[in-house]
């Protein structure tokens, strides 16, 4: 008898063959080569005058469809808001980094004009930040003598020249900024970003915010009052102390420096800072006065500075910027070398832009899915990238989106990157005219605006949450967040990226696997602590490796291996099987393997073959499949153990051992084919075809020319093995003669009627006990006589008798036996009669699918059955038959009403793209948002890659209109953004 596997055959044709792996590694480079020189020329021969002028300029497209009725009123309302916003902001931030106030606004004019004109945002607030100013002010520090002794940026006195180099260092980091910006951009390195991940993002920016609002009460300067002595005076609290960088540093030194308290520089401070809050806490209470937050930054300096004017305040302890340069700034390209200190800069440069990035790309993608466009990552790196070259040419410091500015401007309603550009004019105004106003603002003010501004990064609604969800990552906020706090800026960031990439490697090394069961009888195998019902098969074993294999994790899954082999022994012996005879290994979760992986599943083979174990392999991706065949490791386990499922694997497996208990040898796999009747997976159904099996009298083997012979392989029914003739679902615990007999008249009635995939015999014989019993001549008569009755009307009579199977058992005595005799008009009668019950609303079978159907409606919202794991196979096939029914027009209209009821989907295609879009609409009611990431709670990877092929289909406008509408009502994320980055 020859043998062949069962199951789906695994396509070695495609992309497998034994060539040296540098040819591949060749291969690929050229095409690579190859397919860029072609875009580019398909790009240099398509592209036209305008599509040059907008690479080079990207403000063009936006500018060329720019609808002045609808859009300008709000961006010139969202720019100004921003404006009054971050005048005050960049001051105060300006004297965080150790700089001149005046770098602050030089920071908000052109850097956030040149990033209007070539990012991709349409809603970003570029300008000078908080974190990264307090990081280049400890850095720069750090790198310049005397710096600590400056009091007062803005007026340095006898230290400017200490100050004059601290400018330039400042300068040279926007620099070095702005070249990596740029570098990581045309280079597309922007992946780095991706291990500092939002746990260690938003742990270090709060304890970042905390050491900033601590230490605006504590910044050094001094003041002559009144043409006096030297008088010591603070923002808030009104005294000098040494400038801190950890929290109880911080602490000691306000508390041994409490003599010198001022009470009017504290008043007022808290006065102004009360006041922000106020209108922070108005403006969420209450919608209407949502902007008041946004303006309460130039509502305190316009408060302050009439108070000093009023009440001369300047003259009586209060202090103030004093002097900021008016006019528009001067060329600093000349201070970008010679750059001592290169290490260090370079180091403070690389730390400075991946936070910078992080913070801006993250705002970024949040508010393109937040408005429903489409973000640039590339030309958002690079517009940066020129916005800080920008800046380091022309006074300012490094600049990057801001959370709260973004905010405003969304808030306010900007629709394009007019609002920023709008916002750059508005410091140039005051640039111009105005620096004689602001060297009025007191101190304490600015230091107010920054302790009301960094409150909101203080994520510990991020932190709750992640101490809910995932241990691990609450684990990385909370040391970030104390690392700052008590180690310093730096110290705190590399504490919380070594983490982050500790917790990288451990993930790495010590990888997901799990041994998998079959579930409720489907082909579907899980893992079995998920779902503690799925069934083992006693000797053998299944393994799932969840992570690519390679020298880093290949112990550690040899170790599991072997505990899972232990587990696998005892459950075998547990159920009379004194070994583990096959070990599968699924390999769907791995996408590569390097040599000493390889290596590791040839060890693994030559051990379990040695003791009398098989190795088999599950669908292999081509990349691993390549590397084995270079390997040899092909060769040596044998093709005929690489399998595209687990469930073909099993399978074959139970069959391979029923042959060895049969006499047969393991050393070559005997399978045999499969019966192709199809059959019903409900276990109360198969018993009860056990039940009516044992109770009538069973011709179909005494028959003389049986069809057993031709159609049937010799039984060799052994305990809980599949039958031929039914589903391989369907393992019985006992092996009776009856069951023999079922198994073998489903064989021959599947080939009476054809043999076609789609006759379901088993559904006839559940519906129609009495085709046990009758017998082969009767059946054969009864469907010959159907067929020449219904010659001439191209009636379909499998599909007559699959529905009426008991038209096949009709009395001698019945018109059929007489078709002859009848007359046209009767026997038109008797078919149309035949048609109908095809379609009869008092159908058995129609009335319970339809039941059925009903029920997965209620509890998936859908009727996309067939497209789920563990959905009813046959209740997916009875659809199928609906949709075409549907399309012929063959259903009566009471069943038609029906399945629109359940607002049943007739293409099939629609089916299953309708059942994807309703797990993504639950997915946004659970998570809040229609992007699931592989950092989304719940995310799940299949609907992920949905995802991502309704994007592609997006941009090559395939999606249809209603796919397109409803994918859009539910915010979707074209953009494919991660919400938690």
């Amino acid at each position: 008898m020859a043998t062949k596997k069962e199951g789906i055959l695994f396509p070695w044709h495609h992309g497998t063959g034994a060539q040296p792996s540098y040819v591949e590694e060749l291969d690929g480079l050229k095409n690579w080569v190859e397919k860029t020189r072609d875009s580019g020329s398909k790009a240099f021969r398509e592209f036209t005058p305008f599509d040059w002028a907008a690479l080079f300029l990207p403000c063009l497209r936006w500018l060329r469809t720019y609808r002045v009725k609808e859009w300008l009123l709000w961006d010139l309302l969202a720019g100004i808001s921003v404006g009054f916003m971050i005048i005050p902001q960049s001051m105060s931030y300006a004297n965080i980094a150790g700089v001149p106030s005046v770098y602050g606004l030089y920071g908000a004019f052109l850097p956030l004009a040149v990033y209007a004109l070539l990012g991709s945002s349409k809603q970003l607030g570029v300008g000078p930040v908080a974190v990264t100013s307090l990081l280049i002010g400890n850095g720069i520090r750090a790198m310049v003598p005397g710096s600590e002794n400056i009091d007062n940026p803005n007026n340095p006195g006898e230290f400017a020249g200490v100050q004059d180099i601290y400018n330039h260092k400042v300068i040279q980091v926007a620099f070095l900024v702005a070249c990596m910006y740029t570098g990581v951009g045309a280079l597309r390195l922007g992946f780095i970003v991706r291990f500092l991940s939002h746990s260690v993002i938003t742990g270090f920016t709060s304890g970042a915010a905390v050491i900033i609002g601590m230490s605006q009460p504590q910044r050094d300067y001094a003041v002559n009052i009144r043409g006096g002595g030297m008088s010591q005076v603070r923002y808030i609290l009104g005294y000098k102390v040494p400038r801190m960088d950890s929290l109880h540093e911080i602490i000691e030194v306000l508390i041994a420096g409490r003599a010198g308290f001022k009470w009017k520089e504290c008043v007022m401070g808290l006065a102004m800072l009360g006041f922000l809050i106020g209108l922070k806490v108005i403006s969420k209470r209450v919608k209407k006065l949502h902007w008041l937050a946004a303006l309460g930054p130039i509502m305190a300096c316009a408060i302050s500075i009439i108070a000093v004017v009023a009440g001369k305040l300047d003259r009586r302890g209060i202090k103030v910027v004093e002097k900021i340069p008016q006019g528009l700034p001067s060329p600093t390209i000349g201070w970008w070398a010679p750059v001592n200190n290169l290490g260090p800069m370079l180091g403070l440069s690389a730390v400075v832009m991946l936070v910078d990035l992080l913070e801006s790309t993250s705002i970024a993608r949040a508010l393109a899915r937040k408005n429903g466009y489409e973000l640039s990552y590339n030309q958002e790196i690079v517009g940066l990238g020129i916005a800080n070259f920008a800046g380091a040419m022309f006074n300012s410091y490094t600049t990057t989106g801001s959370f709260s500015r973004s905010a405003v401007n969304n808030s306010s309603g900007a629709k394009t990157q007019l609002a920023g550009f709008i916002t750059s004019m508005v410091v140039m105004f005051v640039l111009l005219f105005l620096t004689k106003v602001f060297e009025l603002l007191p101190y304490n003010t600015m230091a107010a605006i920054i302790i009301a501004g960094v409150m909101g990064l203080v994520e510990f609604d991020t932190a709750i949450y992640l101490m809910k969800t995932h241990l691990r990552d609450f684990a990385v906020w909370l040391v970030a967040f104390l690392a700052t706090l008590f180690l310093g800026i730096e110290l705190g960031l590399a504490a919380a990226i070594g983490l982050a990439l500790l917790i990288v490697i451990f993930e790495s090394a010590f990888p997901h696997t799990a041994v998998l069961g079959r579930v409720d009888r489907t082909t579907v195998y899980r893992n079995v602590e998920q779902y503690p019902g799925a069934e083992m098969v006693p000797g053998v074993l299944v393994v799932r490796l969840d992570a690519p294999v390679y020298f880093a994790n290949v112990q550690w899954m040899e170790d599991k291996l072997v505990a899972y082999e232990a587990e696998a022994l005892r459950f075998a012996r547990a159920n009379g099987i004194d070994r583990v005879e096959y070990i599968i290994l699924d390999l769907t979760p791995v996408p590569h393997m390097d040599s000493m992986g390889s290596h590791f599943l040839e060890e693994l083979h030559q051990s379990y073959k040695a003791r009398g174990i098989q190795l088999i392999l599950t669908n292999p991706s081509p990349r691993v499949v390549r590397l084995m065949e270079r390997s040899g490791l092909i060769a040596k386990i044998g093709r005929d153990w690489i399998f595209v499922r687990v469930h073909d694997a099993v399978v074959n497996c139970q069959r391979s051992l029923m042959q060895m208990e049969a006499g047969g040898s393991l050393a070559t796999p005997t399978w045999q084919p499969m019966g192709m009747a199809r059959g019903v997976f409900d276990p109360a159904q198969r018993q009860e075809l056990v039940r009516l099996a044992k109770a009538l009298p069973l011709q179909g083997g005494a028959d003389e020319g049986s069809l057993d012979e031709d159609f049937a392989p010799p039984l060799q029914l052994a305990e809980g093995a599949p039958l031929p003739g039914i589903p391989t679902t369907w393992a019985l615990n006992q092996s009776v003669p009856e069951i023999a007999g079922v198994s073998r008249r489903l064989l021959e009635l599947h080939a009476l009627l054809g043999g076609g995939a789609d006759v379901d015999v088993v559904w006839m014989v559940t519906r129609e006990p009495q085709l046990l019993a009758a017998s082969r001549q009767q059946l054969l008569s009864r469907l010959m006589a159907m067929r020449l009755a219904s010659a001439t009307a191209g009636v379909d009579v499998v599909k007559v008798v699959e529905a009426q199977p008991s038209l096949l058992l009709l009395d001698e005595g019945n018109p059929l036996a007489d078709w002859a005799r009848l007359a046209p008009e009767e026997l038109a009668e008797l078919i149309k009669g035949w048609e109908q019950g095809v379609a009869s609303d008092s159908d058995p079978e129609w009335q319970a699918r339809a039941v059925q159907l009903r029920a997965y409606h209620r509890q998936h919202g859908d009727t996309s059955v067939g497209w789920r794991e563990g959905d009813d196979p046959e209740l997916a096939r009875w659809a199928n038959k609906q949709r075409r029914n549907l399309a012929a027009g063959l259903l009566v209209p009471a069943k038609a009403e029906l399945l629109q009821e359940l607002r049943f989907e007739p293409d099939e295609t629609e089916a299953e793209w309708l059942r994807w879009f309703l797990d993504l609409a639950r997915f946004k009611e659970a998570h809040g948002h229609a992007s699931p990431m592989s950092l989304s709670a719940g995310a799940d990877l299949y609907l992920i890659n949905w995802c991502s092929v309704q994007r592609v289909a997006h941009r090559c406008k395939v999606l249809s209109r209603r796919q397109l509408d409803l994918l859009n009502s539910i915010d979707f994320d074209w953009s494919g953004a991660d919400p938690l980055s």
